[in-house]
Parts: C-alpha cells; structure tokens; sequence
C-alpha cells in the first residue's frame, strides 16, 4: 500500500516533471503547432503503446467539441488506408513515448506525402521525431518501469483546448 509520505514524494515528483515541461514550452510553445492544424480538418492523430491513452484523450476532447478527428494506434491495413487517404485539407498530430513511434513515424511520412502539416508530441530529444519542425519535446520520466505521462497528458489537454472550436464554451482555457 501507498502510504502518505510515498503519496507526497510521488506528487511532488510529478509537480517537477510538470515545472519542467511548462520550462521547456516556455520558448517555443505550442502556437505554432496550434497555428497549423487548427484549420485543417479532419485531424489525425497517431500513436502507438504508452501514447495510446495521450492519443485517446485528444481524440475523446476534439470529437466531443465537434471536431473531425480519427486516431491512428496500430499500422494494420484500416489504419495504413486512413493515412492513405488523408485529406489534402487534412493535417497530423503524431505522438510518440519510448521506443513505440511507428505509427506517429507512418503519419508523419503520410502528412509529407500528402502535402499537409503535421506536428509531433515527443517523449525525447533521442527519438528522430523531436527533429520534425513542428516537434516538442515533452520529457517522460520512466517510474515502476512505465513513463510517467503527467506532462504529456497536460500538454495534450491544453493542446486540445487550443485546437477544439471555439464554438464550445465549456471547453476554453482558464486563465492563470
């Protein structure tokens, strides 16, 4: 069982990993990827194993704020012909954590083809995704052997916010 103590020192782990996320968004931000795909429609988004849930969450907002979306989690024959035939007033918002980036990896190479932005979450400088122009990095630190998705849920959700219409009052950001 967790105890209080073990509690706080998990909490307080996470408030760092967050101060350090919001440090590296300071500069760069997440504008220009708002820029991009906000009027580009629909939207996919891609990722695969631990970005699952990041990607799920994007997906639950954006649909529910009347947003076209479809995710991309596995490259099995559905998902290869949605990245196939994505639309050229389409665009892509690929998600990788840890080594599991081939399907933000398949969208990427789908939204060149296609001529349509795409913008990257990633977990790590190391992967060759945090290269892309449009490419934050949102570090995951690895905690009982899975990575801590704190940041990347956060940076998600306020990603989200950003890229739902504004059509939808309840869904607009507090401000600080």
């Amino acid at each position: 069982p967790l105890s209080a103590e073990g509690l706080e020192a998990s909490l307080a782990a996470e408030r760092l990993v967050l101060d350090d996320a919001a440090e590296r968004l300071a500069g760069s931000g997440l504008g220009p990827i708002v820029a991009a795909l906000a009027p580009r429609s629909p939207l996919v988004i891609a990722g695969e194993g631990h970005a699952r849930s990041v990607v799920a969450l994007i997906e639950e907002r954006l649909g529910r704020a009347g947003r076209p979306v479809t995710s991309v989690t596995t490259l099995d024959p559905g998902a290869r012909a949605r990245l196939d035939a994505l639309a050229p007033s389409g665009g892509v918002l690929a998600i990788a954590i840890g080594g599991e980036s081939r399907a933000a990896q398949a969208a990427i190479a789908a939204a060149r083809a296609a001529g349509v932005p795409a913008a990257v979450l990633v977990d790590s400088t190391l992967n060759p995704l945090a290269r892309s122009p449009l490419a934050r990095v949102v570090p995951a630190d690895a905690r009982a052997g899975a990575p801590s998705l704190v940041a990347m849920v956060a940076v998600a959700q306020a990603l989200a916010v950003a890229l739902a219409p504004s059509a939808r009052p309840d869904l607009t950001a507090v401000p600080a």
